[in-house]
């Protein structure tokens, strides 16, 4: 069984793939400037040992590099730096050209074509948050990732988009990109003719570098138990009759219900019936397979059976669970006794156990003291127990039960056992259950009392200033 349910349907994605997705080291994100002069030279020199760490990323820049190490070779100078060397290029989305203001005494006028050094412009850059960009990419195997495309989101306040193209055991990789539009100053330049270049406040979006994070696609959370399960009487077929609803379920994917029977809280549950209503392209094969003649297959979901096995004088229990498309099972629905009394021709329903027994265990919560305070816990393989109770010793007042005029009652205390001291015998039980292993333990808890006598009552009135020490 597993931590969070009894199946985990298989995926077509192998494990290795899966977990190579999360793999830190290969979603590390680097920022460098390096001089477009040796970028081209540092790319290909990187490739030329075939055991990178990042070969693969290094592959899709190479053409890249080697354009931008030719373009910054044809137009450097030997004996100057330009910075042409390390100037990002950009693909504006808007271009404003500047009016140049020269002052006569004619008055002001405007001269397009300026110089920098000439102009009058606002304050920049401008930055504003224009949305996400996500890039996803898929595993096929063999720790190959394949482009799925890219989600946009243009809306600066989201924090949430839906992939609604994936599927069923798939392992995707999603990098998120924060996108600025930027609204700065920068050169406009004309390829071939330097006298062209002007200046200009141009409009680009920007991304961040971006976080990647993986996900496979399967589901481990089985679904919930059905609820309001009611049991009545069929007058017309003199049978019980039980009806129950579909719990809340986000997935919508329950294509099965199982209705179990037993006699009494000592025996274990029988499937008497399932209900087959699963109408999925690709069938999943369940874990718990009933026999033939316990299978009911319908093309819609039903959620009402009639008990035709049903004796007079039976006290049977009823309980529902369900399956969904994965072959993930939910644990007992509400477990409830049926009773029927022909003189009063009445029925009566008795609530047995609440809802989320486990299969292994129907009696884990039972309606009654027998499992006591139980709870759950994951992940630890030490207990601690401490013992702090709010009162050592609880007493009651009991008279002697004396009525005559003549005779005064008599009172004293009589301990109420509150704590169960024992130094040499149990008086106290732990009972841990392994719902994976389908295994128990009891612990036995001893308490002993090693105080001294009580101190010698001391009055209120003796309390005053000269007694304190302040």
């Amino acid at each position: 069984m597993q931590s969070q349910g009894y199946r985990v349907a298989k995926s077509d994605a192998s494990s290795e793939d899966a977990e190579s997705a999360k793999d830190l080291t290969s979603r590390q994100n680097f920022s460098i400037q390096i001089n477009n002069l040796i970028f081209g030279e540092l790319v290909e020199s990187t490739l030329r040992l075939p055991d990178s760490l990042f070969q693969d990323e290094f592959a899709k820049i190479q053409g890249e590099a080697r354009r931008r190490s030719t373009s910054a070779k044809f137009a450097n100078r030997s004996n100057s730096t330009s910075e042409r060397n390390y100037t990002q290029e950009l693909k504006p989305i808007g271009i404003s050209y500047f009016q140049a203001q020269q002052t006569s005494s004619l008055g002001a006028k405007e001269i397009d074509g300026a110089t920098p050094s000439d102009l009058v412009r606002p304050a920049y850059p401008k930055i504003f948050h224009a949305g996400y960009i996500i890039k996803k990419l898929e595993i096929t195997g063999n720790d190959k990732y394949e482009d799925r495309g890219m989600l946009i989101s243009d809306n600066p306040d989201g924090l949430f988009i839906i992939d609604e193209n994936v599927r069923y055991g798939g392992v995707y990789v999603y990098e998120i990109r924060s996108v600025y539009l930027v609204e700065m100053i920068a050169e406009v330049r004309v390829e071939g003719d330097a006298s062209l270049d002007r200046v200009a406040a141009v409009k680009s979006l920007v991304a961040s570098e971006g976080r990647m994070i993986s996900v496979n696609c399967v589901e481990t959370l089985p679904p919930p138990p059905p609820t309001n399960l009611r049991v009545s009487f069929n007058f017309t077929s003199r049978k019980p009759f039980l009806t129950w609803q579909f719990p809340i379920n986000p997935q919508r994917d329950i294509k099965r219900f199982q209705i179990f029977k037993r006699m009494s809280v000592e025996e274990p549950f029988t499937l008497i019936k399932e209900y087959d209503f699963d109408n999925s392209t690709i069938r999943t094969n369940v874990a718990e397979v009933a026999t033939e003649d316990r299978i009911l297959k319908f093309a819609s979901p039903r959620i009402s059976f009639t008990d035709n096995e049903w004796s007079h004088g039976q006290k049977p229990i009823y309980s529902i669970a369900c399956v969904d498309a994965h072959g993930l099972t939910s644990n007992y629905g509400s477990q409830i006794q049926f009773e029927f009394n022909p003189r009063s021709n009445k029925y009566k329903n008795t609530l047995i156990s609440y809802p989320n027994a486990p299969k292994p265990y129907p009696n884990l919560l039972l309606n009654s003291d027998a499992f006591q305070d139980a709870i759950k816990v994951s992940g630890y393989d030490r207990m601690r127990i401490f013992f702090d109770p709010e009162y050592y010793k609880v007493t009651k007042l009991v008279s002697d039960g004396r009525t005559r005029s003549s005779e005064s009652q008599v009172v004293t205390e009589q301990d109420q056992n509150f704590i169960r001291i024992d130094k040499d015998n149990d008086t106290y039980k732990i009972h841990i259950i392994n719902l994976d292993l389908q295994k128990d333990k009891t612990l036995g808890i001893r308490i002993g009392d090693f105080s001294g006598s009580p101190l010698d009552t001391v009055s209120s009135s003796t309390f005053n200033l000269n007694s304190i020490n302040i």
